[in-house]
């Protein structure tokens, strides 16, 4: 369910991120996207913020999920903060 755990750390979903995001704001030309991750997923967030999404807001145990609630996390990145941030 989680993928081969050795490939785990190896940088593949911060580089992929860092694609995506290239694409929806070099090529599309998009000035903002948005994404909600759920608080126990704590490994894409950490992507998240390693690539410059910034925090928007915490829906406050939006998920009750195994017993548990969990807050959902909404984040989002502006066109001109990644090409500050990425301009060569």
């Amino acid at each position: 369910m989680n993928g081969d755990r050795e490939r785990w750390s190896r940088g593949y979903a911060t580089e992929a991120t860092r694609l995506v995001l290239r694409h929806v704001f070099d090529t599309l030309n998009l000035n903002r996207i948005q994404l909600n991750v759920f608080s126990y997923i704590t490994r894409a967030i950490g992507v998240d913020l390693r690539v410059g999404f910034k925090l928007d807001g915490v829906l406050r145990r939006a998920l009750y999920n195994a017993g548990e609630f969990h807050d959902e996390i909404v984040m989002s990145v502006l066109r001109n903060e990644w090409l500050e941030g990425h301009v060569a």
